[in-house]
Formats: structure tokens, C-alpha cells, sequence
């Protein structure tokens, strides 16, 4: 197949990849994920100035969130 003069690059990419997978625009992205895992969580590394940092741009409040920890009990307790 040799490319249109009006068709760019990337629009004959798209052609090519249209007439390989007749699904190609039907596909969903989660149809590339791989079967999730129950009762899973992933959880990236922080340093200690990533997390100083986070606890310090908490609003003080005296209200608590789920667990009952208020933002001002985590921001005293950031220096102990």
C-alpha cells in the first residue's frame, strides 16, 4: 500500500493498523489490562521529604477523618 499525497505518516499508520486488526476501533482500553487481583494495593516509595512535605500542606483542622486522626495530631507528631 503506498501512501496518499494528502495522507500524513500517521494516517496511513492508522489505515495499516485498521486493515490488520478488524476490531481496532471496537477495542477498549481494559481490553489490554491484565485480570485484576482481589484484595491487592500497590503503594510507591516516599522518602522523608516527600512525606514532611505532604504533612505540612494538611489544612490544620480538629475534625477527623475516617480513621479519627485529626490533620493537627499528624502535624505535631511530624517532628517527635
Amino acid at each position: 500500500m503506498t501512501m496518499s499525497v494528502n495522507q500524513t505518516p500517521g494516517q496511513d499508520l492508522i489505515i495499516k493498523l485498521q486493515q490488520t486488526n478488524t476490531n481496532f476501533c471496537n477495542n477498549n482500553f481494559t481490553d489490554y489490562l491484565s485480570k485484576s487481583q482481589k484484595n491487592s494495593m500497590v503503594c510507591d516509595l516516599v522518602d522523608d521529604y516527600e512525606l514532611e512535605k505532604i504533612i505540612t500542606r494538611l489544612n490544620c483542622s480538629e475534625s477527623a477523618g475516617y480513621d479519627n486522626i485529626t490533620s493537627n495530631i499528624t502535624t505535631i507528631t511530624l517532628y517527635i
